[in-house]
């Protein structure tokens, strides 16, 4: 196949007829290459100014402004590992955005609008219950029964620890038995949507809500390989939420970008609330309609450095000797009830905005499984640029329940552990609840141990697997902050249950200390905290030292109201609007790798391949998009293919990745094939030279393609498929 390349700036169309000639010129001076695996040639060195004269330049297509969602509704899927939930708004209503109508047993801390990610299918694989009826419909039954049925909880994370993800992946159920990735995922979908359908359907008259109608958003971690995209898509047409016809009615959303997306519409006064001991009322009043001032604001604290004047009803500052002596409390305490506003003077109306145009500021999104960091900047008109591309990792608050089953597994033996896990699941699961509602209310300011129950099925299996009792393994175990109560639980003082916070807190600060110490990310004047993990008080007061202690200007920490909402807010939001984010960051360098014109003394001797009596350098990486490079919106690159045999009906491409900026060969450390892209052209050239014009997009969401055939005009259809084994 021949390669015609442009600028990265435009795109250079070449003509069949001028390609042609330029093939027959160039081919006898050994300028043409010919692409790896293919029957063709690249072009790469043929003189572009060759070819100007036939050829036309295109830039990209900004992106439009006056966006209109072609759908009645948008609704959203926030797919976390511990707990998930759905949101949605009417096109012609897009600042109402309703949450998920939760109808199973409460649980506080979510505001009743999110379910445990937990899904519950009977022996035969099918859908029992989800949610907190699944936990409890399965605590309920005896071993013998939970055996034999599927019970999944944090699934997702196996979308992100299997290196080479495929559709025929298979995650397993707490009783050991597996089954295909996709149906677990399908199942979860499609609860969620027929939930949502049946809630839009009540909600409105005629005529009725149909699947036809809804716009779907499913978030992900943006530190997602594509081959996981690509996975939740195949998911979601398996659940009935899209057909393979309409492939747009969903939209992929990077969970802190729709997070980011939510928090540039912040004010102070969804950051802070009113009611605090801590803080006289007039000096809230003038944090929160004097921003500078602000160092970190919380649920219901506020650290900020230095104290500022309070202003009068005029608007004016005027001192008073209450803020001169008043000092930021150690801690942030949460405050969960209604926000009833004491300052009679503040209007809702002149609510000041956090985030002002031009600035700079990153968002954390801390979840149960993955930590995404991105870093934007509010340009005018709202749009947002991506400053550097996601990072994070699987440091979520998961990572304290790891930290305790690893506790325990010293403690009682890792070999009963795993006794124990495939014996008793159902007391297993019973243990780790008992752990999470600890895990929550963990506070560095509480000096009071926490009593942890152990399942009767846990006492009487370690009994007999090892012939002594659980207190003498506790007294074996010989640690001071770990003892046996007399109330006959596991008993964790203060510094044994925080030091399970250690490991995963650790890496999240290391990972934002290393961005915001970056050269060309100074200016970063807000850390936004998002997600469940973020309503840790652990995790908000080890960060905000870090930033003190680590960055000379640090920028002012912000956990907003019903933060563990925000990303699903914003879901809504980006499907009402996905043209928001303009401009994005590649998270890899991506490329194929192809045959050019061996030199020597520039080339390796170990790639000189002979072909047509000629010598090559194979395994050449032809780049397409560099890591960290900024795309705009809409932003494609394009590559014109000529098959050296004229009636070839389909060929594929190998597509590789890394994560190096600048790679020179697709045998470099590092180097990854990661898709097959699919090309079938239609019909028959009748022997005449056969261009195709492909076009790939790497600025939104998902890496998509297109291709055309040039000589007949035609359009080829094209796929790349992540997900090839």
């Amino acid at each position: 196949m021949a390669l015609i390349k442009g600028s990265p700036k435009f795109v250079r169309y070449i003509t069949p007829k001028s390609l042609k000639r330029t093939i027959k010129r160039h081919k006898s001076a050994g300028n043409v290459t010919q692409t790896a695996g293919t029957t063709g040639f690249d072009l790469d060195s043929i003189p572009l100014n060759d070819c100007l004269k036939s050829a036309t330049l295109r830039g990209s297509a900004p992106p439009e402004s006056s966006y209109q969602c072609p759908y009645r509704v948008v609704s959203a899927i926030d797919f976390g590992t511990t707990y998930s939930g759905y949101a949605y708004a009417f096109r012609e209503r897009p600042d109402d955005i309703h949450l998920m109508r939760r109808t199973d047993s409460n649980e506080p801390g979510f505001g009743y609008h999110k379910v445990p990610c937990i899904l519950l299918l009977d022996e035969n694989g099918v859908f029992d219950s989800f949610g907190n009826e699944a936990r409890e419909r399965y605590h309920d039954m005896d071993e013998e029964t939970a055996r034999r049925c599927y019970y999944f909880e944090k699934f997702k994370l196996a979308l992100h620890f299997t290196e080479d993800l495929h559709r025929n992946l298979e995650v397993r159920a707490a009783s050991g038995r597996s089954m295909l990735a996709a149906t677990v995922f399908a199942h979860a979908m499609r609860y969620f949507g027929k939930c949502c359908l049946q809630e839009l359907q009540e909600q409105t008259t005629s005529p009725a809500v149909t699947v036809e109608d809804i716009q779907w958003v499913i978030t992900v971690p943006a530190i997602w390989r594509q081959s996981a995209k690509q996975f939740m898509r195949h998911a979601a047409l398996q659940a009935g939420l899209i057909s393979a016809d309409n492939p747009s009615q969903l939209i992929i959303a990077l969970e802190p970008e729709a997070a980011s997306i939510y928090c540039r519409t912040l004010k102070y006064f969804d950051c802070v609330n009113d009611q605090s001991p801590d803080i006289p009322s007039p000096l809230l009043e003038a944090r929160r309609l004097t921003p500078e001032n602000t160092r970190y604001s919380s649920f219901s604290g506020l650290y900020s450095s230095p104290p500022c004047s309070p202003l009068n009803s005029s608007g004016n500052s005027s001192q008073s000797s209450v803020f001169s002596s008043w000092s930021p409390p150690p801690t942030t305490k949460r405050y969960l009830g209604p926000r009833s506003h004491s300052v009679s003077s503040i209007d809702r109306r002149k609510k000041v905005a956090c985030i002002q145009c031009g600035t700079r500021y990153m968002v954390a999104d801390c979840g149960g499984g993955t930590i995404d960091l991105t870093v934007h900047q509010l340009e005018d008109g709202g749009w947002l640029k991506e400053l550097y591309r996601a990072s994070g990792g699987p440091w979520g608050s998961t990572g304290i329940d790891q930290q305790f089953e690893l506790l325990i597994g010293d403690i009682f033996g890792r070999d009963f552990m795993m006794h124990y896990k495939s014996r008793c699941p159902v007391g297993w699961m019973e243990l780790m609840c008992g752990f999470e509602a600890k895990k929550k209310s963990a506070n560095t300011t509480k000096c009071v141990p926490v009593n942890i129950s152990l399942p009767f099925s846990f006492i009487d299996q370690f009994k007999k697997f090892t012939r002594k009792s659980v207190e003498q393994a506790i007294q074996a175990h010989n640690c001071s902050d770990i003892s046996w109560s007399s109330q006959g639980m596991l008993r964790l003082h203060t510094h044994a249950l925080l030091s399970l916070f250690n490991p995963p807190i650790t890496t999240i600060i290391q990972d934002i200390i290393a961005i915001l110490q970056k050269p060309e990310l100074i200016g970063i004047k807000y850390l936004f905290i998002v997600g469940g993990f973020a309503e840790s008080q652990v995790l908000q007061e080890r960060i905000h030292k870090a930033l003190l202690s680590e960055i000379t200007i640090p920028p002012r920490l912000i956990v907003p109201q019903e933060t563990s909402l925000t990303t699903l807010k914003g879901a809504v939001m980006f499907g009402l609007q996905p043209t928001i984010v303009r401009v994005r960051r590649s998270a890899m360098t991506y490329g194929v790798g192809i045959l050019n014109k061996f030199v020597p003394g520039k080339h390796p001797e170990d790639k000189k391949v002979y072909k047509g009596g000629e010598a090559w350098c194979s395994d050449i990486f032809d780049t397409y998009v560099f890591a960290d490079q900024p795309i705009t919106h809409g932003d494609t690159v394009t590559r014109s293919y000529t098959p050296a045999q004229s009636n070839l009906q389909e060929t594929v491409i190998t597509i590789c990745a890394s994560e190096k900026e600048f790679v020179q060969y697709v045998t470099d450390v590092g180097v990854k094939k990661v898709a097959e892209l699919k090309l079938q052209m239609p019909g028959s050239t009748r022997g005449k030279p056969r261009e195709l014009q492909l076009t790939m997009m790497f600025g939104n969401t998902e890496i998509t393609v297109q291709a055309v055939d040039r000589s007949s005009g035609q359009i080829a259809h094209a796929f790349v498929d992540f997900l090839q084994r």
